[in-house]
């Protein structure tokens, strides 16, 4: 059941109530957007905006919703990120609460798709995961949507690991998984929204052959 809507208290600053924050936090940590029947594939400022419109019926700027997202903290049990970058400067993105395995790595592969609308040419690196039998079984069986290449170890994911991890060296002090997790969403969000900070990861000499 959705919250109610309630009107904003006098001197709150908040557009969501309380109870509102709970549950569209919870949401976006329980499910992706996809299996809510909404038109995103993976989490994203205008996924979160269309939840929000749609479960607590307030309207809000996308800057607006980036700052909820900012300020919200979760507390899972390990926190993990799987993320896309492309030379177009798009970047796509899902954290996992719990462990990382092929299951997930799968389901993001088959977000991916959705995304994209298109056949997709993903670059991985060699962690183990990515090339173990079930990842290369349904590979094998999905050659038409998506087609994967191994690299080297220095790659784009690098690239986008690095530019994350200054980040969270410099904004996150206590490093609890709820800052973790805040400062990283707050990260990719606004990556999501610089293509050509993303382009610049394909300038680097190492990873040209994506360009």
């Amino acid at each position: 059941m959705a919250p109610r809507t309630r009107g904003r208290r006098v001197g709150d600053k908040r557009a969501l109530t309380a109870e509102q924050e709970t549950h569209i936090r919870q949401t976006i940590c329980d499910k992706r957007p996809e299996l809510l029947k909404m038109e995103f594939a993976l989490w994203s400022r205008a996924a979160v905006k269309a939840l929000i419109e749609r479960d607590c019926q307030v309207t809000l700027h996308l800057r607006s919703v980036g700052k909820y997202l900012a300020r919200w903290g979760f507390t899972p049990q390990k926190l993990a990120m799987l993320a896309s970058v492309t030379h177009q400067g798009k970047a796509r993105w899902m954290i996992i609460d719990g462990a990382f395995n092929h299951e997930k790595l799968i389901e993001f592969f088959e977000a991916l798709v959705v995304a994209a609308g298109r056949k997709v040419f993903l670059i991985l690196d060699n962690l183990g995961v990515h090339p173990c039998k079930p990842v290369k079984v349904w590979l094998a069986e999905h050659r038409d949507p998506m087609e994967v290449f191994y690299l080297p170890s220095y790659n784009l994911e690098e690239r986008l690991n690095a530019d994350l991890k200054r980040v969270i060296r410099r904004k996150v002090a206590a490093r609890t998984k709820a800052k973790l997790r805040a400062a990283t969403e707050e990260h990719m969000i606004a990556i999501s929204h610089e293509s050509v900070r993303v382009k610049a990861y394909f300038r680097n000499p190492h990873v040209k052959y994506a360009a």
